[in-house]
């Protein structure tokens, strides 16, 4: 394994435990080629091996994927941490200050649609320091119709949950 390609999944560990949720793998892969630390090949098979290895846990959306830290990330990242340049945390950290709260929006707030028998299924879910919010699931005869579902449901997710509320309460 090459040096860059350590310091890489450590900063990817480091950067999932610093933010106590999942990153947006894309918001990952731009800080990492930003700071010149991996190219966009070992970028990949850094992603893929730390799947692999039960490091990280992937959940796909429509349009990207979110990284998890497993327990057993957890653990690797508490024995190497060491390893990891202390520059390049400040950088990761000084990262996630300026980013938090997209990479929070990206993370708590996600709506998606799928195929299914008859139609399309869009899912609004939101959710605020990993506790579901709500979970919405519509059924639409089409993608077109899913897909402008998809973006009005998070557009309008905060009006849409306080009508809710005040419709129950």
């Amino acid at each position: 394994m090459t040096s860059s390609l350590t310091t890489g999944k450590l900063l990817v560990l480091y950067m999932l435990d610093r933010t106590g949720g999942p990153i947006a793998m894309p918001r990952l892969s731009e800080f990492l080629l930003d700071q010149c630390l991996v190219n966009l090949l070992t970028l990949t098979q850094s992603y893929a091996e730390l799947e692999e290895s039960g490091l990280v846990r992937a959940e796909n959306d429509p349009d990207r994927t979110f990284l998890y830290l497993t327990p057993e990330g957890e653990e690797t990242l508490r024995l190497f941490y060491g390893h990891l340049d202390a520059g390049l945390r400040a950088a990761a950290d000084r990262y996630l200050k300026e980013n938090g709260e997209e990479l929070r929006d990206e993370r708590d707030l996600r709506a998606d649609y799928h195929k299914v028998q008859g139609g399309f299924e869009v899912t609004l879910k939101a959710s605020e320091k990993g506790i579901r919010l709500m979970e919405i699931t519509l059924r639409l005869p089409d993608e077109e119709s899913a897909r402008e579902a998809a973006g009005q449901l998070k557009k309008n997710s905060e009006e849409i949950y306080s009508l809710l509320i005040e419709k129950i309460m």
